[in-house]
């Protein structure tokens, strides 16, 4: 049972109620150039976003007042008209920038790929309260995959590939629900190979795995600290021929001498089985790399070559162009400096010269004015908002209400983390908002619900 005299969580309340603040502040500071032309007015920035704002905390205040079992007996019927929503908008959306996203509504935009991650995560936390559910067996790992599937094709084919990806921030949730570790180390490895084929060549991949191959051997079986030298001495000669044979000869020669050593330590000690698992890892790595190669070079477009240069090769991107933004943004956070010019004395900000300085980068205004010590804050609003909903979910009694907290939690660090990494050039440009900060009306309504949801679901009785 419930404790019935719970009241509202007021520090979860509070945290996001900083964020909305902050983020009509930022987004006010960002419009600058476009309020001394045309002055304030509700078709500006602004004034749209102030718009949207209102709507949210108005069904923000509705929300709190309905029961969370209605969220958890409606939850299937509302994930069938977000899949609905999304198949419409393929053959019915707006089309911006190349992507059909959008549906026009009473001459107002909505993103339902937006509203698609609330009726996922409540379909999810359905599916994974079941009392007959269990991750452990294939067949509900099959199904809570395809909950996730069928949004992310949709989103995909819209193409929208930023908010696809979004849906990877499940996987907290269904880690929380008992999918078996396996699965986390098999994406990993394969996520790193996959990284690590656009880096670097073929020959030095297979070094590097077959290196951590041999020092794994050496950790588990416990060898005398003596067996260690062996492959840090073939490690060294490789390095030392690499000037001169090259380096992918002295790569493939070093990287087969040191898969060979492993094989031979776990032989002596008759781990038979790491004979086929050791050997079957290395080459799938590889085999991953290549095929990241292979695909970068053969399948992608120039654009989308772009974004990962921009990622990883910034060096052979061109400044003035997909570069452009990037630069632009991390100059913007950089000439903040410690404590920031203040507010709407953003010199960076005010101009305008940052694109996409409201939605994707809106990060970077707050980097120019607040600083150092203001971009801090930012993160430590979000981490701490994320950790009470976690905890708002592991005391609570029922499993729906659990899983429903991973599933905000887990969205609200990818859409930060990511979002305030991009401005960085960190991580790729995906084209994700910061949540209750960046501009976007579907954004804020929808994670608005959530969290009025998730505070309804911590205090029941209200």
């Amino acid at each position: 049972m419930y404790n019935q005299k719970r009241s509202l969580d007021w520090i979860s309340l509070t945290l996001y109620l900083s964020l909305i603040v902050i983020g009509w502040l930022m987004l006010y500071s960002a419009s600058a150039r476009e309020l001394e032309s045309s002055g304030f007015t509700w078709s500006s920035t602004i004034g749209r976003q102030t718009i949207w704002l209102g709507i949210a905390l108005l069904v923000f205040i509705a929300t709190l007042m309905i029961n969370w079992k209605y969220w958890y007996r409606m939850a299937y019927i509302f994930y069938g008209i977000s899949i609905f929503l999304l198949l419409a908008v393929l053959l019915f959306g707006v089309e911006v920038k190349g992507a059909r996203s959008w549906i026009r509504l009473f001459g107002m935009t909505i993103q339902p790929s937006e509203f698609a991650k609330l009726t996922t995560t409540l379909a999810l936390a359905a599916f994974l309260s079941h009392f007959r559910t269990n991750l452990r067996r294939s067949g509900f790992q099959l199904i809570s995959v395809g909950i996730l599937a069928l949004p992310v094709l949709l989103v995909g084919l819209q193409p929208d590939m930023g908010s696809a990806l979004v849906f990877l921030s499940f996987v907290i949730v269904l880690y929380r629900a008992g999918l078996p570790d396996i699965y986390y180390v098999i994406f990993l490895v394969l996520s790193t190979g996959f990284i690590m084929g656009l880096l670097l060549p073929l020959s030095v991949v297979f070094f590097i795995f077959s290196l951590l191959v041999s020092l794994w051997s050496l950790f588990v079986l416990r060898m005398k600290w003596w067996n260690w030298f062996i492959p840090f001495t073939i490690t060294l000669l490789a390095f030392l021929l690499s000037p001169n044979v090259g380096m992918a000869p002295a790569g493939w020669l070093g990287g087969g001498l040191l898969l060979v050593y492993s094989l031979v330590l776990n032989l002596l000690q008759r781990y038979y089985r790491n004979l086929i698992i050791l050997p079957s890892i290395v080459f799938l790595v590889v085999g991953i790399s290549f095929l990241a190669d292979f695909a970068f070079d053969n399948l992608l477009k120039p654009h989308q070559q772009d974004r990962i240069n921009v990622w990883l090769h910034p060096d052979k991107t061109d400044p003035h162009g997909s570069l452009y933004n990037v630069l632009q943004s991390e100059t913007a956070i950089g000439s903040g400096g410690l404590q920031g010019k203040g507010f709407r004395k953003g010199h960076m900000t005010g101009l305008s010269f940052v694109p996409e300085q409201t939605t994707d980068f809106i990060f970077s205004t707050v980097g120019e004015e607040q600083g150092f010590i203001g971009s801090v804050a930012i993160v430590l609003i979000f981490l701490m908002l994320v950790l009470r909903i976690f905890q708002m979910g592991e005391r609570s009694e029922h499993p729906f209400i659990l899983y429903y907290a991973y599933g905000l939690g887990g969205l609200l660090f990818f859409h930060f983390f990511v979002n305030i990494g991009m401005t960085m050039g960190l991580v790729p440009i995906i084209g994700i908002p910061l949540p209750f900060i960046s501009k976007g009306g579907s954004a804020i309504l929808v994670f608005s619900v959530m969290m009025a949801i998730m505070l309804k679901m911590d205090n029941p009785s209200r």
